[in-house]
This record gives C-alpha cells, structure tokens and sequence, in this order.
C-alpha cells in the first residue's frame, strides 16, 4: 500500500525482502530514502539503517523506519540506530 501511494506521487519505487540484497541494492543504486521495516527477523531495519550510515556509499541516504505498530520502544531503538524518523506503516486510508 504504501509503495503505490509513493508511486502515485512520482516516486520510483523498489522493493526488497532481504536486509543483505537490499544493502547491495543501496550500494548500486544509491537511493535518496530507504524505508526500512524495523520488525524484520534477524537484520532488522535498525541494523541496515546502521549499515547505511557506516558506509561511505551509502552514507547520504535518509533512512525512515516504518513499522506496523508503534510501539515506544521501537522508537527508541531507531533513535539509538540513527534514522531519521519513524513513522507506523498503518497508510490505509480512512473511509
């Protein structure tokens, strides 16, 4: 859901399931944003987003955790990882 909306402003729009393809990924393509799920089991998005900001190649990008709750702690551990802001990924919109 939240991928077409960013696709329907004119935002090219790329996905990934895989922390380590999606690292490979932002090396290759060097996006401006990544938007990263932090609930992910074993490399979460707190881990790449830390990836992202250590590496030279990839050090401009704005990485933005999404997540499917927001639950305080998970705020807490993306501020302790660097990024950006956090923001539910709960895009539905109302009715």
């Amino acid at each position: 859901m939240l991928a077409m909306l960013l696709e329907a402003f004119g935002h090219d729009v790329v996905i990934e399931l895989d922390a380590r393809r999606g690292l490979t990924r932002a090396i290759n393509e060097r996006p401006d944003v990544c938007l990263l799920d932090i609930g992910l089991q074993g490399t979460d998005g707190n881990e790449l987003a830390q990836r992202l900001r250590l590496d030279p190649r990839t050090s401009h990008i704005t990485p933005v955790a999404v997540r499917g709750c927001g639950w305080i702690e998970d705020r807490q551990r993306t501020s302790a990882a660097g990024l950006t802001m956090t923001s539910s990924n709960r895009s539905t919109p109302p009715h």
